[in-house]
């Protein structure tokens, strides 16, 4: 339990909070007239990788979430039990889609970085909301 606080946080911290630069390289300062400058500010290749690990890391455990669930599902009425494997085909096609964007990422290029890292990001709480969402449904019925 301790460990998912910690993993959420985490992700909520560079999703949100921008933990890691958006990129390689990224725009930063003003001229003196205000305009922006291109200044790079260059990511570490270990930072990277450690975004990358921890990416992966994170969906490992969502999908490791998922599957606790559908063994749960067992237990369900036929009714409830149709629903929710609707919404599970739904979560499904999130998890496929996370997937995708971590392999896209993993091939990253210094100039598709930013764009990759922001689509992984959003997949990666898509599917992380959805399985909450469903989980709640679940426990209810």
């Amino acid at each position: 339990m301790k460990t998912d606080a910690i993993c959420i946080a985490f992700f909520v911290a560079c999703f949100l909070g921008g933990g890691f630069s958006a990129g390689w390289a990224v725009e930063k300062s003003t001229s003196e007239t205000g305009q922006p400058q291109k200044q790079k500010t260059v990511q570490t290749k270990e930072q990277v990788e450690k975004y990358k690990q921890w990416a992966e890391e994170k969906l490992n455990q969502v999908n490791q979430q998922i599957e606790e669930l559908k063994k749960k599902s067992g237990e369900m009425k036929q009714e409830a039990k149709a629903k929710f494997n609707q919404q599970m085909d739904q979560l499904e096609k999130k998890q496929k889609a996370a997937q995708r964007r971590l392999d896209q990422l993993k091939k990253a290029t210094r100039q598709n970085w930013r764009n990759l890292k922001a689509e992984t990001n959003k997949a990666l709480k898509d599917l992380e909301d959805h399985y909450k969402q469903l989980k709640s449904r679940f426990q209810h019925d």
